[in-house]
């Protein structure tokens, strides 16, 4: 029986400099060269490029999902991370999270408006790092969690609040079998 060790051929150096890769899980030799273009080939031999992290997935998640934040967006607003072109380039690129096959996995699609948002508004990204535009956004947020709460779940509604007791909604009809319906005689 022959090791795995003993029949494999040994890895080659190039002129350029030492075998570089050995994270690859094959036996491609990539010179020296700057990172541009070691990232661009590796790209053509369908490989990630080196800088970037092995949990990158999990990582561009929760940053997206940090846009949600109100507060966050008011911090990044205050450092002047909004106004660098680079960063709206960067969240130019995060929009392929809008695409089914990965919002899926998004918690709070509130981020993705405001993705957009960030993207297309200069006066919401120089808006944010006001603190009453802030406050304003955060209750405007809140208000719409709370209308899909009241209109998907029924808002918690108890029995005697349904029934008109402690000020149940007039205009609706909450009659029963035994006829205790809100006005009636």
């Amino acid at each position: 029986m022959v090791s795995e060790k003993e029949g494999s051929e040994p890895k080659k150096k190039t002129s350029e400099g030492a075998l570089r890769g050995d994270d690859m899980k094959d036996d491609h030799i990539i010179p020296k060269i700057n990172k541009r273009k070691e990232d661009a080939l590796r790209t053509k031999m369908g490989k990630k490029p080196r800088h970037l992290p092995s949990n990158r997935f999990a990582l561009e998640l929760e940053f997206v999902q940090c846009l949600a934040s109100p507060a966050y967006l008011h911090h990044l607003a205050t450092t002047k991370v909004l106004s660098d072109p680079k960063f709206i380039t960067f969240l130019r690129y995060l929009c392929y999270w809008k695409r089914p096959e990965y919002a899926r996995f998004i918690t709070f699609p509130h981020c993705l408006f405001f993705l957009d948002l960030l993207i297309e508004s200069p006066r919401f990204r120089r808006e944010m790092s006001e603190v009453r535009f802030r406050d304003f956004v955060h209750q405007q947020q809140f208000l719409a969690w709370q209308y899909r709460a009241r209109e998907l779940y029924g808002a918690g509604r108890s029995t005697e609040n349904a029934r008109g007791i402690e000020g149940g909604d007039k205009n609706i009809n909450y009659a029963t079998n035994s006829g205790d319906a809100p006005g009636s005689a």
